[in-house]
C-alpha cells in the first residue's frame, strides 16, 4: 500500500512539473491566469484583458472577475512566450503599460496598475 501511494505521489509530482516545459511550451493543455490588481494591490474587477499571439490575431477580450482574474487555456505545443496581454477598460485614475508578456515556463501573470 505504501509503495502504491509513493508511486502515485511521484506520478502526480511528475505531471505537475511537466505541465509546462522550461521553454514555455506545455506538453498538455495548460490553464493560464492573468491577475490584475489596482495601484493599491486590490483585485481590479471588470478590466478587459486581451490575449494576442505575436504577429497574428488577438482573441476577443474577456473581463476580469471579482478576484481580478481572467483565465484561458493554452493548447499543447503552444509557447506562452508567443503571446502578450493588453488591458483596457481600466478603473478611473489607473493606468497600465502598453502590453505584458509571460515569463518562460510560467502560466500566471500578475499585473499591478499604477496611478
Amino acid at each position: 500500500m505504501k509503495k502504491l501511494l509513493s508511486i502515485c505521489l511521484l506520478l502526480s509530482l511528475f505531471l505537475c512539473l511537466s505541465a509546462c516545459a522550461p521553454g514555455g511550451e506545455p506538453s498538455a493543455p495548460a490553464t493560464c491566469t492573468v491577475t490584475v490588481l489596482d495601484s493599491e494591490g486590490q483585485p481590479a474587477a471588470g478590466v478587459l484583458v486581451q490575449l494576442c499571439k505575436d504577429g497574428e490575431a488577438c482573441f476577443i477580450p474577456k473581463k476580469t472577475d471579482a478576484s481580478g482574474q481572467m483565465t484561458f487555456t493554452l493548447e499543447a505545443g503552444e509557447n506562452i512566450r508567443d503571446y502578450h496581454v493588453t488591458l483596457s477598460g481600466l478603473p478611473e485614475g489607473q493606468s497600465a503599460a502598453a502590453e505584458y508578456s509571460f515569463e518562460a515556463g510560467k502560466t500566471a501573470l500578475t499585473i499591478q496598475l499604477t496611478k
